[in-house]
């Protein structure tokens, strides 16, 4: 699916965190909508202007990344027409469904309201709470691979344990 990013993501080095590797990013316009900033955030809502970004390709596993991202559903994902070199294209754009009541329009080469440093962080929290999450779930296959507690081996290993432990309380006693 072609995506028209116009914060966070139109910077390469967020798009590459946030997708985990590096994808193709072409310049693109989106007219009739201007930029907004409200409660922190970026949105785009129609008006006289146009909203400079980038469209690049993503794969359905990219979407799930910048749905994270994007804290869906704070943000849909919305089919709107872009132009890129000349020629009116269809993309997706993550835009908030209903814009912040109080909003500011901003400069169109702003990208967050936060400080590039602050949202790196965000992006490398993200990600590593995406591996904590597929390490976990390698987890779960290992112990679902375990054999199961109650199996005769497992009983009888548990009452060794035990008359030893016995012993154990019964040769101190004494």
């Amino acid at each position: 699916m072609l995506i028209f990013a116009y914060g966070t993501l139109s910077e390469q080095l967020i798009r590459d965190r946030v997708l985990e590797h590096s994808v193709d990013a072409h310049p693109a316009i989106l007219h009739g909508y201007r930029k907004v900033c409200g409660w922190d955030y970026f949105t785009i809502v129609p008006g006289d202007g146009d909203v400079r970004g980038v469209v690049f390709e993503a794969s359905p596993e990219d979407i799930l990344r910048m749905d994270m991202w994007e804290e869906v559903p704070t943000y849909r994902l919305f089919t709107l027409p872009v132009e890129v070199g000349g020629e009116q294209v269809e993309a997706g754009c993550y835009v908030m469904p209903e814009p912040p009541e109080n909003y500011e329009f901003v400069d169109d080469d702003r990208i967050a309201a936060i400080p590039l440093a602050e949202i790196i962080r965000d992006v490398e929290n993200m990600v590593d709470m995406r591996r904590f999450r597929r390490s976990m779930g390698n987890v779960e296959v290992l112990i679902r691979q375990l054999p199961p507690h109650g199996r005769e081996e497992d009983q009888g290993t548990e009452a060794r344990r035990g008359a030893d432990v016995q012993k154990e309380a019964s040769g101190r006693d004494g």
